[in-house]
């Protein structure tokens, strides 16, 4: 397949199977994933997750993990007043 060559060997059947068609060869997805089945050739893997924690058999834990404390500030910019009311209301 040149289109895969042409493309540092990159494309999977989806891209092989649109850059034909782009191209005037009209086949079915199917097909072109057959075909590069049958020649032997497949698109750029992506890497696997990057596992930042190892875990170590008979490690005794603290308890569930708890969430940070911290404050939470909340600043509410519009509000629905009672009839009769305003903001900053002195009276």
């Amino acid at each position: 397949m040149q289109a895969h060559e042409a493309n540092y060997r990159v494309y999977g059947a989806r891209k092989i199977w649109r850059h034909l068609n782009r191209h005037g060869v009209a086949v079915a997805r199917c097909t072109a994933e057959r075909l590069m089945r049958d020649l032997g050739i497949s698109g750029a893997v992506r890497s696997r997750k990057v596992i930042t924690t190892i875990h170590v058999p008979g490690a005794v834990r603290d308890g569930p993990a708890r969430p940070p404390t911290i404050g939470r500030v909340v600043t509410v910019s519009r509000t629905t007043l009672s009839p009769g009311l305003r903001p900053h209301d002195t009276a």
